[in-house]
């Protein structure tokens, strides 16, 4: 009988601790400057990408509200991941430093579970605040264009940003298990986050224009979600 339930209480234990981590960081005070963050560039970007009177480079189309929403993932990748910095850039040097990660690794709960609580913590208050953003930037498009994105086309954006927060998430933490106090880990984080957010995006740019890829080429924004899930 406990073999049978051990699987559901590690569960229940991890998601315990990860909302006990996510309740900490959107607490904290630098929720506010994430918020603040969000809102300037989601938002922001949402309502002046999607203003009939705005002009953008020929190539790239804002027709649509899910155009826009494409437009705005560039806003998103700028400034929902810098939040994850901003939130976990010591979430485990910190701990190391003030001890509270020994008392947490002497509690009865595996390694493999806290870490997954402290990622999944992380990554809810991340991800969180972004997706009100998002929700706010999309009033704002209605505003501005008269038009909705499908509910597909939403839930395919929101999930891809699920996904690229929770891939800067494990980043981070990564880096700050690395770190051994305060310099190091804010170094480690922010230099992770520029590799990952800039020079990748340089790497990605340069092999597109050696294969002979337009990354301005009108067909390629135009990106169809519907279609996107039946492939």
């Amino acid at each position: 009988m406990s073999e049978q339930i051990h699987p559901r209480g590690r569960l229940m234990t991890v998601l315990t601790l990860a909302r006990f981590e996510a309740r900490q960081h959107l607490r904290s005070h630098r929720m506010f400057a994430l918020a603040s963050l969000l809102f300037l560039f989601i938002v922001g970007g949402s309502y002046g990408l999607s203003d009939p009177d705005g002009r953008l480079t020929p190539g790239i189309a804002t027709d649509t509200p899910y155009e826009v929403l494409f437009l705005v993932s560039l806003f998103v990748l700028l400034s929902a991941t810098l939040g994850v910095v901003l939130l976990g850039f010591d979430a485990i040097s910190r701990r190391r430093l003030t001890k509270e990660l020994a008392i947490e690794l002497s509690q009865p709960i595996s390694r493999s579970d806290l870490a997954l609580a402290h990622l999944l913590g992380l990554w809810t208050a991340a991800f969180l605040p972004t997706m009100a953003a998002t929700l706010v930037g999309v009033t704002m498009m209605h505003s501005q264009m008269d038009a909705w994105p499908s509910l597909a086309e939403l839930a395919y954006f929101l999930g891809a940003t699920a996904l690229v927060l929770l891939w800067y998430s494990s980043i981070q933490l990564l880096a700050s298990s690395l770190a051994r106090d305060l310099g190091s880990a804010v170094t480690l984080g922010v230099g992770s986050w520029m590799l990952f957010t800039f020079v990748w995006l340089l790497v990605t740019a340069v092999l597109a224009s050696i294969i002979g890829v337009d990354m301005t080429d009108r067909p390629t924004l135009r990106i169809n979600a519907s279609t996107a899930f039946r492939r």
